[in-house]
């Protein structure tokens, strides 16, 4: 089997080195243009994870997806909620597997401490980053995350947001809900804390999420599972939620 990672960049190259560790150097391919890598031969690949910026994921995934190439596309799925609509149909119509690196799904700490928060429940997501929206750069991930504590998705959020630092507050499964995110930070902090309860999400992190969901994809790609963990689905709910918050800022 072979992959193709579009996009070599930071995360792109820890992709690299995942896949390189599962298929050996030989299987993986990289593919990112800006940098002089360009490989042409399609016919040779049998999926492709896309880690290139949010604005051009849709482009990408949508001409591998008419190439009837499986494709799993880094978060956000895409900067616009309906542009995850025409990947989803077009994978539905082609029947190409098209999957979403929401890598908390595989998170052997999340698995653990799902519960119901009874009182309130936050999130507090801080690093310096060269990225230059803390909305759809962070927030995807914290969106996730929620879903996966509590079984349901965050509502009626309103922000308060520069493009480096926001601050969001809201409701999940009937309980307040705080956000705090920052690009922007002399250090790293990555707290989830439910009912006065703190759970530092560094420390948990004991699995490889980044090789469990490369494995995962695989798994898909060589059994022809039409429907993934973490599906077109899951990555147009994160993106409407995101420009409804926008939307209200």
């Amino acid at each position: 089997m072979k992959i193709a990672i579009i996009g070599y960049g930071s995360w792109g190259k820890k992709l690299y080195r995942e896949y390189c560790n599962i298929l050996g150097n030989e299987n993986v391919i990289i593919h990112d243009p800006p940098q002089g890598m360009v490989y042409s031969e399609w016919n040779t690949i049998n999926g492709v994870h896309i880690a290139t910026p949010p604005h051009t994921h849709f482009d990408i995934a949508k001409k591998f997806l008419e190439m009837r190439i499986p494709v799993l596309i880094e978060k956000p799925m895409c900067l616009r909620s309906s542009e995850c609509l025409k990947l989803i149909d077009l994978s539905r119509k082609n029947r190409t597997i098209l999957m979403l690196g929401h890598i908390y799904r595989y998170s052997d700490a999340f698995n653990k401490i799902k519960k119901t928060p009874q009182k309130s429940m936050k999130l507090v997501w801080k690093h310096t980053s060269r990225a230059t929206n803390v909305i759809w750069d962070l927030l995807p991930h914290v969106l996730d995350i929620c879903n996966i504590i509590t079984g349901v998705w965050p509502e009626k959020l309103r922000a308060v947001h520069n493009d480096k630092n926001a601050f969001l507050i809201g409701y999940v499964n009937n309980i307040p809900l705080s956000i705090d995110l920052s690009l922007n930070y002399d250090g790293k902090i990555r707290d989830l804390i439910i009912d006065d309860e703190r759970f530092p999400i560094i420390e948990m992190q004991t699995n490889n999420t980044i090789r469990s969901e490369a494995l995962e994809f695989i798994h898909y790609i060589g059994h022809k599972v039409s429907t993934p963990l973490t599906d077109g689905f899951l990555g147009y709910i994160t993106c409407k939620l995101i420009e409804d918050v926008l939307r209200y800022a």
